[in-house]
């Protein structure tokens, strides 16, 4: 019964790469309750946000086929704190 939001941040690295592109990483993040249903409310894509929170990490297994499974391990932020700022 708790509220959460996923959303997943763009972040623009700040150089180019050898082809004079600027690369982006993009990172899932997990809000709950209040922090989640104000950024339901005023965060659409595009939206400039910080995020004060902190990382966890997650294991998932995946069936390749029958005999074989992988595991990918996955880094999320929780956040704690969201900023909106207006451009």
């Amino acid at each position: 019964g708790l509220s959460v939001c996923n959303i997943t941040l763009a972040v623009s690295r700040g150089f180019k790469n050898s082809n004079g592109d600027i690369e982006v990483d993009f990172i899932n993040c997990s809000l709950w309750e209040g922090i989640a249903t104000a950024a339901a409310e005023y965060c659409k894509k595009g939206s400039i946000i910080g995020i004060k929170g902190r990382l966890i990490t997650r294991d998932y297994v995946i069936n390749i086929n029958e005999e074989e499974k992988k595991t990918i391990k996955v880094i999320e932020v929780i956040g704690e704190r969201v900023s909106f700022i207006k451009v």
